[in-house]
């Protein structure tokens, strides 16, 4: 529907009549389509704030807290992006939880895998998206940010840095790869 939407506000601009006749419409249809994906949006809204609860309720247990940091990451940074960066305690917490978990070389923990077959191989998420998940939380949310926090994120970045002499730029590489001192594309263009 807010394709349809969309294409009808296309239309309305290509008719070359007067812009200010067809204001109104577009206005119209504008507010529609927002409520068309904040309509979407919600489910998704809902589920992340149940990871998010979830993770930081693990976190707050007194006896063997059995929290996953990289998913805490990703369901804070997701939940803050659906809901606007909307102030919100739980990402304050999330915030603070995560700069105590970081090591000194910039990683979390691995925590759950993402996805697992049958026949054992398990997928987890690359240290450089959650510190890009991180760092964006860390930017959104009105978090202080300490020196040695900045210090530890950046780590990361030095440790897995190639630089191509013959070229003159700078490409990562993931932590522990197959081929040594290989850049990988993915891990490059996420960093």
């Amino acid at each position: 529907q807010a394709i349809e939407r969309a294409e009808d506000a296309l239309k309305l601009c290509q008719e070359g009549k007067q812009p200010l006749d067809s204001l109104q419409k577009l206005s119209d249809l504008f507010a529609a389509i927002n409520c068309d994906i904040k309509r979407i949006l919600e489910p998704a809204r809902r589920f992340l704030g149940a990871a998010l609860d979830r993770e930081l309720t693990a976190a707050s247990a007194t006896s063997q807290p059995a929290w996953d940091a990289r998913e805490l990451v990703f369901a804070a940074s997701s939940y803050g992006a659906v809901t606007e960066w909307r102030q919100d305690e739980r990402l304050l917490r999330a915030c603070a939880l995560l700069s105590g978990a970081i090591s000194e070389r910039g990683l979390f923990p691995p925590g759950r895998p993402f996805h697992s077959t049958a026949n054992g191989f398990s997928l987890y998420a690359s240290s450089f998206e959650v510190a890009r998940g991180f760092a964006q939380l860390l930017h959104k949310v009105e978090f202080p940010v300490a020196p040695q926090l900045v210090s530890r994120m950046l780590q990361l970045f030095e440790d897995n840095s190639i630089s191509l002499k013959t070229y003159g730029e700078v490409c990562w590489h993931a932590e522990d790869p197959p081929v040594p001192k290989r850049p990988t594309l993915w891990v490059t263009a996420v960093a």
